[in-house]
């Protein structure tokens, strides 16, 4: 084996150029993958972290469309910090007669208790100091600030109720619903009933965050709220997996494009190398003149095509490492940060798909070395080998593929739709090809009943030349201009 790998090595080094789309191909699917993985991993380890954070506090009371009971809000507030918040649906215009530059917004009513975890960055950054000290005022989201390009102490419009705009918020926590419309707004609670949001349609939720100095008065709350089973109560980790479940579905959706990519792109893999190793058909007959066996040479180049992904893949997984703090940018709205870590997981996990995407399609291609034989040295006689399908390597070619599947299906939530997207992208690659192999043969069949019809025509112009003496060997049939040409003259037919 040693042997091999010495003489792998060696025709790599002086052959990777005529690789270079195999190169290119594979890089760009593992880094798409690695990059997937890698934020998706990143961004759950961020949530867990600063689930409380994302939450606002140690848990939340949410009673939905009606205030919380006086009685136990002031029990509530004798064992522990609270911070209520009121969220509703509202429009946001900057002017009340030019309704083009409105947006459909989650406003959020806030006390000078919020946040009770995280900061808010606003610009300027006294921004939420005058939101509680002065009257009707408004901070907005960046993109509705810069959109409508408004100043500080400028007025936009809720409800047809001015608001001052004393700034906007570039990263907040307790980001909450907002997340899912993508513009938000803060205001104070004293603003609050300034609004009219009784009227049908604003869907108006209390919220109560809070957080708790200690475990008795964690306790204590979890007694009272007995007494209330309409409340409704959220835990720091109930806000961190809706958000990672979203993450989840995302990234399983981007895994299985980049997979699907991948596979496609196989083709063109397995191509380049056959058509690499009917450029070797001298140097492949040689060592087997010399006594290498098929076996042997298989070994060579599979040993070639591993140490090419391996490399590829180091390669892939740490330029995505490098590119995940970039994504930051993205993701400041949440309160949240990237940072780049390495992981053995991960990294194998994207080695061991590259690993079965490419011998999937190098079985087939590979196992055509059989086809080149020793004895066509002599002779002089290459012939192209062809893909080699046989029992074994199709059982080889299942296996890979279901293991690739059972990969997903591990790392899938959902296992009937990820198992469902690969049988239907499977079924439709063999209609493809089905298709692709009916067109061919379509087309060969026309160019036979074409040739069919030219020999009969030069077969005809034959006969005019022999009329006309001219020597079968020295004549020239031009069948589009219907004329026949000799070494010095030409006749029109």
């Amino acid at each position: 084996m040693m042997k091999q790998f010495s003489y792998a090595i060696r025709d790599l080094s002086r052959s990777y150029k005529k690789l270079f789309s195999i190169i290119i191909t594979l890089f760009i699917s593992l880094f798409i993958l690695s990059l997937i993985i890698n934020l998706e991993t990143g961004l759950k380890k961020e949530l867990q972290n600063n689930a409380k954070v994302l939450l606002g506090g140690d848990f939340e009371v949410d009673t939905r469309t009606k205030q919380i009971d006086s009685n136990f809000l002031n029990e509530l507030k004798k064992k522990s910090i609270v911070s209520s918040t009121i969220e509703f649906s509202t429009m946001l215009t900057g002017s009340l007669t030019d309704e083009t530059n409105a947006f459909f917004i989650r406003l959020k009513a806030v006390d000078d208790q919020y946040p009770l975890y995280g900061k808010v960055f606003s610009k300027p950054q006294n921004a939420m100091q005058r939101l509680q000290s002065e009257v009707n005022t408004i901070v907005v989201n960046r993109k509705i600030f810069e959109t409508l390009n408004l100043k500080v102490n400028g007025t936009v419009y809720v409800k047809q109720a001015p608001f001052k705009v004393v700034g906007y918020v570039e990263t907040v926590p307790d980001l909450g619903r907002a997340l899912l419309f993508g513009d938000f707004a803060i205001v104070s609670n004293r603003a609050f009933e300034k609004l009219n949001v009784t009227s049908i349609g604003s869907f108006v939720n209390y919220e109560y965050k809070v957080k708790a100095p200690n475990e008795d008065s964690l306790k204590f709350v979890y007694e009272k709220l007995k007494e209330f089973p309409t409340y409704k109560i959220r835990l720091p980790e109930n806000a961190a997996n809706n958000l990672k479940r979203l993450i989840s579905n995302f990234s399983e959706f981007l895994s299985l494009v980049s997979i699907s990519a991948m596979l496609i792109a196989g083709i063109g893999i397995s191509n380049t190398l056959i058509s690499f190793i009917n450029q070797k058909n001298v140097s492949i007959a040689i060592m087997k003149s010399i006594g290498f066996k098929s076996k042997n040479i298989k070994q060579i180049f599979y040993i070639e095509i591993l140490l090419l992904l391996f490399f590829i893949t180091t390669l892939a997984y740490a330029m995505s490492l490098l590119i995940i703090p970039q994504a930051n940018h993205f993701i400041t709205n949440l309160g949240l940060s990237l940072e780049s870590q390495f992981s053995f997981f991960n990294y194998g996990l994207i080695l061991m798909t590259g690993f079965l995407v490419v011998i999937i399609f190098c079985i087939p291609t590979v196992s055509s070395i059989e086809q080149i034989k020793a004895t066509s040295l002599f002779r002089n006689i290459f012939q192209l080998t062809r893909f080699q399908l046989g029992t074994k390597n199709i059982f080889l070619i299942f296996m890979c593929l279901i293991t690739l599947l059972g990969i997903f299906l591990l790392r899938s939530d959902k296992l009937y739709y990820t198992t469902t997207y690969f049988i239907f992208f499977f079924v439709f690659c063999g209609i493809f090809y089905l298709l692709s192999k009916t067109i061919i043969y379509v087309l060969k069949q026309f160019k036979k009943t074409k040739s069919a019809k030219r020999i009969q025509k030069e077969a005809e112009f034959q006969g005019k030349a022999c009329e006309l003496g001219v020597a079968p060997q020295v004549f020239h049939v031009d069948l589009d201009n219907k004329q026949i040409f000799t070494r010095s003259r030409h006749y029109g037919v």
